[in-house]
């Protein structure tokens, strides 16, 4: 009960933390980072099966390739 509800927010939390971090990263272009950053919180929500934040993950980086391709083609 309690123990499993306590996982799951520190699940949630941490996987948002890295998302929060990967996009501060691609905001000032260390690409590398945001990637270590994405590939954490994947690795953790696949690890607890929690497909909706996976689903949110993949459109974040999905809008964040768009959006930086924007950039490399727009120059």
């Amino acid at each position: 009960g309690f123990a499993i509800l306590i996982t799951i927010i520190a699940v949630v939390s941490n996987v948002t933390a890295n998302k929060v971090i990967a996009k501060a990263c691609f905001v000032i272009s260390d690409y590398e980072t945001a990637k270590i950053n994405i590939e954490t919180a994947i690795s953790i929500a696949s690890k607890f099966n929690m497909k909706d934040l996976l689903s949110k993950l993949y459109l974040f980086i999905s809008a964040q390739v768009a959006t930086h391709m924007e950039v490399v083609y727009a120059k």
